[in-house]
Order: structure tokens, then C-alpha cells, then sequence
């Protein structure tokens, strides 16, 4: 299949997101899937065999694409959210200050690639460190892809790895918290985790909705995704409550996902720090054979 070889780590997100997606429909419609596939195969049936295979393979495409360059963005946000801090884990803004930091890298030394040479940002590396580094790399990492493909392909590399990686934790930590309300509900009342779970969720989605607006207003540039993932996840698991869905092993299914989660997200720590590394030494090499 050729066609799935075009932007392939947003084809490969999008893969990743089917198991959770497929979960969550059998959760807020138990028998639909069955059902979808009984009609699905007698829709394909219908389908000449000479155009068939070209038919899915479009199909399938233009779907997982769709789904990959929705989530993507969605699990950008939420591995660069600062919410995380309150679990302990570090966001990629707090990642990217730590590295940037470590290596001195002030606005100075990148002023002609900064909107009007960086002169916003005189100030900012004292009241708000983590944004001013975040200029500060996008402007090198521009500068450093701006280079021929030859020279940035490493870059891109990492880049792509980056994205593959956000995008497997963000997916697995969903099917897995998907996999819990499905286990409690299928134990209800037995399991009191049916009813907590989702409260929780709630209620640290409303929590975080509010402190966001609170702290940021409403700036269409910095839209609170997370908050409403969040709220979305909790509403599911509290439909869980109160519409008991299929006996699964759902509890089989989110231990699996929890531990791909943690792995994923332990590989995507440690890439952001090599590609920032990584971007840090190649305009610094740039600068040099300028």
C-alpha cells in the first residue's frame, strides 16, 4: 500500500488512536461494531472486485489520516500541558527551558532568525522562561530546516519519532483509562471505581478548564484541549455508570495499555531532549560555517 508511505507518522498515529477509538464505541454502543461489521462486509460484497481493493485503500487512508491529524494536535497539547506537573511528569515546555538552560542559549544568539531581532523577549527569559525558550527553538529549528533535505533529514527524523511517540502515549493512556471504566462497569456496584473514576476526571477536567481561563482568558491561540479531553473521558466513563456495557477483559486490556503508555512516554522524554540537543548543536554548526 503506497498510498499509506504519504505523511507517515500522521498515518501512524492515526493507527495507533483505532484501538481506543473502537473501544469507545463499543462502550457508548455495545453490538454496534459486530453489527458494523456485518454491514460493512456486505457493503464491500457489493463493490466490483476490479475496483475494490483501490476502493479500501482510499477509504482507509482518507479515514486514518483524518483521525491521525486530529489526535496529533490533541496529544501535542497534552503531553505540553502543565497540568502534568501536578502528577509529576514533565510537559515539553518544561523539558525544552531544562535543556536550553543547561545549554545557555539566550535570544542573542538567535536574534536575526526572531520577529524584530528578539527585542520581546528581552524581558521574558526572567518572567516566563519556558515561552522564551520556546521561541528561541522554533527559531532554531527553522534556521536548522531551512537547510537542504540532505542536511535536515536527521532532524526531521526525530522530529517524526517525536510525533509517533506523543501520539502512541496519548492513545494508550485513553484506551487504558477507556479499558477501566469498561472493567468497573462491567461490576457494578461491586466495584467502586465505577462511580469514582469518572468524578475524578470530571472533576479535574472543570478544575483545569477554569484555571486555564483564569490564568490565559479566552485566546484562540492556546485553546484548552486538554480540559475538554479530559471532560470527554469523564463523561464516557460516567455513561459507563448508568449503561452497564459488554463483559470484555477490560481489565487485561487497560494494564497492557497502561504499560505501552508509560513506555511511550518515557521514549518521548528522552527524545525531546536529544532533538533539542540536537537542534541546539546543528545552528550552532550553521552559525559556524556562516
Amino acid at each position: 500500500m503506497d498510498v499509506f508511505k504519504f505523511a507517515f507518522e500522521t498515518v501512524v498515529v492515526g493507527l495507533l488512536a483505532v484501538p481506543w477509538l473502537l473501544i469507545l464505541i463499543d462502550l457508548l454502543v455495545p453490538g454496534s461494531l459486530t453489527n458494523g461489521h456485518e454491514n460493512g462486509s456486505a457493503l464491500l460484497a457489493s463493490v466490483p472486485e476490479s475496483i475494490r481493493q483501490p476502493a479500501v485503500s482510499a477509504v482507509l487512508f482518507a479515514v486514518i489520516y483524518v483521525v491521525g491529524s486530529a489526535v496529533s494536535p490533541l496529544a501535542q497539547d497534552a503531553l505540553d500541558d502543565d497540568d502534568l506537573a501536578i502528577v509529576g511528569l514533565p510537559s515539553a515546555r518544561g523539558i525544552r527551558q531544562t535543556v536550553y538552560r543547561k545549554h545557555h542559549e539566550w535570544p542573542s544568539d538567535t536574534a536575526k532568525w526572531l520577529p524584530h531581532e528578539g527585542s520581546y523577549l528581552k524581558d521574558l527569559w526572567r518572567s516566563n522562561g519556558a515561552e522564551a525558550a520556546t521561541e528561541v527553538f522554533l527559531a532554531q529549528e527553522t534556521a536548522v530546516l531551512l537547510q537542504g533535505a540532505g542536511e535536515s533529514q536527521r532532524t526531521r527524523q526525530l522530529h517524526e519519532q517525536i510525533i509517533v511517540l506523543e501520539g502512541a502515549a496519548f492513545s494508550a493512556v485513553l484506551g487504558s483509562l477507556l479499558c477501566l471504566f469498561g472493567w468497573g462497569g462491567t461490576r457494578w456496584p461491586k466495584s467502586v471505581w465505577a462511580g469514582i473514576a469518572p468524578l475524578v476526571l470530571l472533576t479535574f477536567g472543570v478544575v483545569s478548564l477554569c484555571q486555564h481561563f483564569a490564568d490565559k482568558g479566552f485566546r484562540f491561540d492556546d485553546p484548552p484541549l486538554m480540559e475538554f479531553v479530559t471532560l470527554s473521558v469523564g463523561i464516557v466513563g460516567a455513561w459507563t455508570v448508568f449503561r452497564v456495557p459488554k463483559p470484555r477483559r477490560y481489565g487485561s486490556w487497560a494494564i497492557v495499555a497502561l504499560i505501552l503508555a508509560m513506555a511511550a512516554y518515557w521514549g518521548w522524554w528522552w527524545s525531546q531532549v536529544t532533538y533539542y540537543e540536537h537542534v541546539i548543536h546543528s545552528f550552532a554548526a550553521l552559525a559556524i560555517k556562516r
